[in-house]
């Protein structure tokens, strides 16, 4: 099936709501998050984005290690009309710090290790994103189309 931009992979997450999306293991537990509960977060972090005054179009700065809050983040973006600006988690501050400033971040979301180098831009946690996504429960409307 042919697909025309990122936000057609959430119509299967609707599709696929109880299934397992993404595993994650920390220490020795392994927790599982279904396509469900990553599309209803994806919902509340595209308000929380809103709320936080980001405005389609605008970037922003995504600088962690993958995980279910990144992909949160990546998708709640896109559904805000944000352009998600990935930066390898191993960029150095000075680097991802020229790239902030290059496309004029309006966000930078960095895991809690990175969040320290600030990046001179209005920053959180991609733990405190994941947090405040369920904290805004989006509602089960219809996709926006790019």
């Amino acid at each position: 099936m042919a697909r025309e931009s990122l936000l057609e992979f959430l119509d299967g997450f609707e599709r696929r709501a109880r299934d397992t999306a993404y595993l994650e293991r920390r220490g020795y537990r392994t927790i599982r998050t279904s396509y469900g509960k990553v599309l209803a977060a994806a919902r509340g972090f595209a308000r929380e984005l809103e709320a936080r005054g980001v405005e389609p179009g605008e970037r922003v700065v995504l600088w962690g290690e993958n995980s279910v809050a990144w992909a949160v983040a990546f998708f709640g973006c896109l559904l805000n009309g944000a352009v998600a600006v990935p930066i390898d988690q191993i960029a150095t501050p000075v680097f991802a710090a020229r790239v902030a400033q290059q496309v004029d971040a309006k966000l930078v979301l960095a895991s809690q290790e990175k969040l320290a180098a600030a990046l001179e831009r209005p920053a959180m946690s991609l733990d405190e994103a994941l947090a405040g996504a369920r904290e805004r429960p989006g509602a089960a409307s219809a996709l926006p189309r790019a």
